[in-house]
């Protein structure tokens, strides 16, 4: 569970993320989502790249989180993936409507690797999961380049603000268990037995919870997606 914090209270971990993908996938919307909690009609195409400071509560720790939103012109992107060595974690955002870009989050992974970011935590954003009757990537499509990468994936909607809690909650925690020592790692229960195991575990889509390896495979939403 996450809950805003009042910035400048001490903080336990502080972490930079970072949102890619190509133009006109929803960045910057998400972007104000999480940083104003709204959604903006009006957005104008992102210039090299903006910032913002957030703290929030995640696991009764204090996170100070600086959030970058990156262009998606080709052109600049030399540039962001500069800037992308000082990252803890990224967000690689397509647009579900749109095909094409699901296609150049596999470059975007390949040019965050070249830089040796092979570790980066990273997960993978299918957005606008609210235009239904215009998506054009399918589930398992976009689950097939997860699994390629051997990352996350979930679906958002930063209309309706649909799993933007999940998408910073998630990376935030792989984040976090990376930089703490194996014997201190927050442990995170399994919804279906209770179990508390180190992070990470995987994580449903669909919803926020987080099951162990076992339960995964017999949740709901997983079993009609398999």
């Amino acid at each position: 569970m996450a809950k805003s914090a009042a910035i400048g209270s001490k903080s336990d971990f502080s972490i930079q993320l970072f949102l890619f993908g190509d133009g006109v996938v929803g960045k910057t919307c998400l972007f104000i989502r999480a940083i104003e909690n709204k959604f903006s009609f009006d957005t104008s195409a992102t210039i090299g790249v903006d910032a913002h400071k957030k703290q929030w509560i995640i696991d009764e720790k204090k996170i100070d989180l600086l959030l970058w939103d990156s262009t998606g012109n080709s052109h600049f992107r030399s540039f962001v993936l500069g800037w992308s060595r000082s990252a803890d974690g990224c967000l690689l955002v397509f647009d579900l409507t749109d095909a094409s870009p699901l296609d150049s989050i596999v470059n975007w992974i390949q040019e965050l690797h070249k830089t040796g970011r092979q570790d980066l935590p990273m997960i993978l954003i299918g957005n606008k999961s609210d235009l239904t009757t215009q998506r054009k990537v399918t589930y398992n499509q976009a689950i097939a380049v997860a699994n390629q990468f051997n990352i996350s994936y979930i679906e958002t909607s930063a209309l309706d603000g649909s799993n933007i809690d999940t998408m910073f909650i998630s990376l935030i925690r792989d984040v976090c268990h990376k930089k703490l020592p194996s014997s201190d790692q927050i442990k995170t229960m399994c919804n279906t037995c209770g179990l508390k195991q180190l992070v990470p575990m995987a994580s449903c889509s669909g919803c926020s919870h987080y099951f162990c390896e076992k339960h995964i495979q017999e949740h709901p939403r997983e079993k009609e997606r398999i």
